[in-house]
Parts: structure tokens; C-alpha cells; sequence
């Protein structure tokens, strides 16, 4: 269902119904519109045809200004600098994501009287003191790395190489006590 966000795929009524089921939406925060609609339908199922969207589409001569606020530019920062690896519960609207509570961590330390230039180390800081995994993505490929260069490692190994020649003795003197048994 990602491409249905066009009224082709759907109308808006089946829509808000499918996201009422799923827990998308709650029930109180449903549109005033919705139970009138279910009283009262319309007698003609509505129907998007091609030529009727081409119509409704209005071209926009000038170009649209790009809004951007500034925790954008925080959150970027984050994103790009570490790795989230705590999931996101969106059923829960009171959870706040690590992004989040980095920005709200800066703004605030940003009204202290703290040094613009190390604002951002001591966020991560401060966060990190609360308890805060914050894993770089640097980080997580030098384990990553070493995880596989242990991995090649462990298959490169023989038994003789772990255990020495003194294996590889008890193993020949199996092999004559199999030998002279036969």
C-alpha cells in the first residue's frame, strides 16, 4: 500500500477505515466526517478516473522555498554521526527517539552558558551519562571488521594448530590401535 497515496488506489473513506483497523489512527481522533459517511453514503461509489486527476493537477509557476528548521540540520548531524540502535515504538506517543533526545539535550544545554564550539561534544556527553547508547557508524564497522576477520580466522584454524602435536599424536595412536585390532 505505499503507492496508494494517490485517490486512484482508494478513497479517502477506505483509507481512514483501513487505518482506524490497523491502530493507525485512534478512534477519537477519527474525522467528524466518517460516521456521517457511513450513515449516509454516497449512491454512487466514487471513482478516479485517469483524465479526471490529469485535470485536478494545477501547475506551480514559481518554485517551492524549502522550509528548513533548526534541528534539521541536528538531526542530519546524527544521523550521519550515529547509528540508531534503539527501535522506535510508533504506538507509543510518548516514546522519543535518540535523534530526538539529542536535539532536546542540545537546546537545552544551548540556553546554559556552554561553549558553542564543544556544544556538540558535550551533548553526547551528557546523553552518554544518562545512559544513552550511542554507537558511531565508524564504530559499529570496526566491529564489524573484526567480528569477520575473527570469523576468517576460526575457519583458517586446524586441529593441530589449537591443540599443538600432541593431538595430532593421540590421533596417529588411534589410528595404530584401530589398525592392529583388524
Amino acid at each position: 500500500m505505499a503507492g496508494s497515496r494517490l485517490e486512484k488506489f482508494g478513497s479517502i473513506y477506505s483509507r481512514v477505515c483501513g487505518l482506524l483497523r490497523s491502530g493507525a489512527l485512534k478512534e477519537e481522533d477519527k474525522p467528524l466526517w466518517l460516521d456521517i459517511y457511513k450513515v449516509f453514503p454516497p449512491k454512487t461509489k466514487p471513482q478516479l478516473s485517469q483524465e479526471t486527476y490529469q485535470s485536478n493537477v494545477v501547475e506551480i509557476d514559481k518554485p517551492l522555498t524549502q522550509i528548513l528548521y533548526p534541528e534539521d540540520m541536528l538531526r542530519a548531524h546524527f544521523n550521519q554521526t550515529y547509528a540508531s540502535v534503539e527501535p522506535i515504538d510508533m504506538t507509543d506517543s510518548s516514546s522519543v527517539s535518540q535523534s530526538q533526545r539529542f536535539i532536546q539535550k542540545y537546546m537545552d544545554l544551548r540556553k546554559t552558558k556552554v561553549d558553542r564550539s564543544s556544544l556538540l561534544d558535550k551533548t553526547v556527553s551528557a546523553l552518554r551519562m544518562e545512559g544513552m547508547n550511542l554507537t558511531t557508524h565508524k564504530e559499529i564497522s570496526q566491529e564489524s571488521k573484526a567480528r569477520k576477520l575473527k570469523h576468517e580466522t576460526r575457519e583458517k584454524l586446524k586441529v593441530t594448530d589449537v591443540f599443538g602435536e600432541t593431538y595430532k599424536s593421540e590421533e596417529d595412536s588411534i589410528l595404530i590401535d584401530n589398525d592392529e585390532k583388524t
